[in-house]
């Protein structure tokens, strides 16, 4: 892109570059949300509500909608050329600018034993490779450029990929509504804030060391907006034999109100009190002896000893489906950091871009990018 369009033009065509390959997500984040309302066999009726932790969505769904979508797309980038009408006369500069370089350092001739033959010529890349290498190492702004993507993408890894089961697990959530959550808080906010940047550097035109003192403070606004979240959260809640503090011993699920029921911990089924206050590994680990509906049709687990043992002999042993929920109020707030953090700091993604590009010679363009590309992957 940066070689077919005018420099002055290429904030805006980044920022509009890096919005579009952030709907990618916006769109399978809300497909994600659409597809996981619907159990994993859509023929099958499961008895249990998306809010169960036993639910399984149809995650494949999103797999077929996706491949059709690029199917599609990929028929008319065939039509596209093979080099772009500017990229020809960028690939003659180019070579001129190589061949005046070798010229300038007495590189051999085609006589020579390394400028003939197939062999010559791989020998004469690999040299051009670490000659470009050390001219990229030596250079300052690339380097601290790089490594500071690095521990970004170190610090930001695990968030990117888990955000939205941390905020299913954390405010307890269910998965459709985490991923309408992650993708309005997170992708959508980023979006906008890309596009705001772009626009930003085309309008005012700041100067490279504005735009790179910009890019370093909201890198570290970011990360202070990530050291203030790990501090927001609902309290976990209490579960019978796991959770220390519980009515059974935190260090077995087993207690004499269940003991004789031969409790499987291989499945994880939890189910809430009928006082609200304490949950269960399962149903088994509860104590109840039967089941049976109420007139919303929803699941209960009647006769369960270890509830009555919690109640002091109460006539409500019964528990629901479900870990028991509370008072949180906390998501509002989480998702308002989410939201100024992303937006604060995707708005230096188009200067940071900038920076990039333009620090090393054009001729090693691409040998920066995929420099860093391999060291970001790696």
């Amino acid at each position: 892109m940066d070689d077919n369009i005018r420099k002055k033009n290429s904030p805006l065509y980044f920022g509009m570059g890096l919005a579009f390959r952030l709907l990618g997500p916006v769109l399978g984040f809300v497909t994600a949300g659409v597809c996981l309302r619907f159990y994993e066999d859509p023929f099958h009726d499961p008895g249990i509500t998306p809010r169960d932790p036993r639910w399984v969505g149809a995650w494949w769904m999103g797999y077929i909608l996706f491949g059709i979508g690029l199917s599609i797309v990929a028929l008319p980038m065939m039509l596209f050329p093979r080099i772009l009408p500017a990229g020809k006369n960028y690939k003659v500069n180019r070579l001129q600018k190589l061949s005046a370089l070798k010229s300038q350092k007495g590189a051999k001739g085609e006589d020579g034993p390394e400028g003939s033959g197939k062999h010559g010529f791989s020998i004469a890349m690999v040299k051009d490779i670490m000659v470009i290498l050390k001219r990229l190492a030596s250079n300052p702004i690339f380097m601290f450029h790089s490594i500071g993507l690095i521990f970004v993408l170190l610090a930001t890894a695990g968030y990117g990929t888990s955000f939205s089961k941390y905020v299913e697990f954390q405010f307890r959530q269910s998965a459709s509504k985490a991923n309408y959550y992650t993708g309005a808080a997170k992708v959508v906010t980023t979006l906008i804030g890309i596009v705001t940047g772009g626009v930003v550097v085309h309008r005012f035109r700041p100067r490279p060391r504005i735009v790179a003192g910009y890019s370093a403070f909201v890198e570290l606004a970011m990360m202070a907006g990530f050291v203030v979240m790990m501090f927001i959260g609902c309290e976990s809640p209490v579960i019978a034999g796991v959770t220390p503090g519980g009515n059974v011993s935190a260090s077995s699920l087993l207690d004499t109100c269940n003991v004789d029921c031969n409790c499987n911990t291989q499945i994880y089924e939890p189910v809430c009190s009928s006082n609200r206050m304490i949950s269960y590994f399962s149903p088994c680990h509860a104590g109840c002896k039967s089941v049976g509906t109420t007139s919303s049709n929803m699941t209960i687990y009647k006769d369960c000893s270890c509830v009555a043992q919690g109640n002091q002999g109460g006539d409500d042993s019964y528990v629901t489906s479900g870990l028991c929920g509370s008072s949180c109020q906390q998501l509002g707030l989480f998702l308002g950091i989410v939201i100024a953090g992303q937006f604060l700091g995707s708005t230096g993604r188009v200067g940071g871009l900038l920076i990039f590009l333009r620090c090393v010679d054009p001729i090693d363009k691409s040998m920066a990018l995929g420099t860093t590309g391999s060291l970001l992957n790696s």
